[in-house]
């Protein structure tokens, strides 16, 4: 598992944005076994960390793939 992805899911954790249930759905009404509030990104920091997981992600894949 890269960095980043180690960083994203410890964010998610942290903040409780996921969570798994039964009976979910998507807007489509396809069923999923897990949601994501990103309305629990509410502080700067968590969002300093969140884009950083971006940016880390963004930076491997370029190195990857350019």
């Amino acid at each position: 598992m890269e960095d980043y992805q180690r960083g994203f899911a410890e964010i998610l954790a942290d903040s409780g944005a996921l969570f798994f249930s039964d009976g979910l759905f998507l807007k489509d009404g396809r069923p999923t076994p897990y949601f994501v509030n990103a309305g629990k990104f509410k502080s700067g920091k968590m969002n300093l960390e969140l884009g950083s997981c971006y940016a880390d992600m963004l930076m491997r894949k370029n190195v990857v793939e350019g």
